[in-house]
């Protein structure tokens, strides 16, 4: 059987790209499309909380544009509340020889809570959780520089205006895929593939449907 080349290697290579790059793509078009009417839901509840709902709602002369917002102080009162203490972390054996394993486990829940400082992140993203149901987190691994994983894991708060899952999944354990899309600059990209910088270019590209999340870790 006779060899290919390598350009013929690189060139089904270039092709197999291509036909991943359209399949994502398409599929985060179909996603969007399917969500569409919750990301209408969801700017409207973040507007009511921000109080900004009515802003532009013409009212008559006789009247006040003042308005309580009781959802953002309903809210806003029941954050600090809930997120006064760290949680009680409790694994639970399910024989008599997993008991000194579980209070290994309850103490390294507690040290990881700490170190990624979930309590203030938290805190921070119950915005989306009070005001649209929703919140996400996501939790990639940490590589280091040779591509090794390290072990640690460092929870990362999204929005979850962001987060585009498979249209016909019931739950994240049956979607096919899950799409995390946001705004980076090219040069990152540059930076993290080099091997097809020549490739990237900078572009307008602009979707009102997602919001700059701006974490260094995204």
């Amino acid at each position: 059987m006779p060899r290919k080349s390598k350009k013929q290697t690189q060139d089904d290579l270039k092709q197999e790209e291509l036909k991943l790059a359209g399949w994502c793509m398409q599929k985060f078009k179909e996603a969007m499309l399917a969500k569409e009417p919750y990301t209408a839901r969801w700017l409207t509840y973040l507007n009511a909380w921000d109080n900004t709902l009515y802003e532009n709602v013409s009212t008559p002369s006789y009247k006040t544009n003042h308005s309580s917002n009781f959802i953002y102080s309903t809210i806003e009162s029941m954050r600090p509340i809930l997120f006064d203490a760290n949680p009680a972390f409790e694994a639970i054996p399910c024989t008599a020889e997993g008991i000194p394993y579980a209070n290994d486990i309850n103490t390294i829940l507690d040290w990881e809570w700490n170190r990624t400082n979930m309590q203030e992140k938290c805190l921070a993203n119950s915005i989306y959780t009070f005001a649209i149901g929703t919140s996400v987190f996501m939790l990639p691994y940490e590589f280091k520089e040779d591509g090794d994983v390290d072990g640690e894991v460092n929870p990362i708060p999204i929005s979850p205006f962001n987060i585009f899952p498979d249209p016909l999944a019931t739950n994240v354990e049956n979607a096919e895929y899950l799409i995390y899309a946001d705004y980076v600059h090219v040069n990152k990209l540059k930076d993290k593939y080099p091997d097809h910088a020549e490739k990237l270019q900078g572009s307008d590209v602009m979707y009102s449907e997602l919001v700059s999340d701006r974490d260094v870790n995204a």
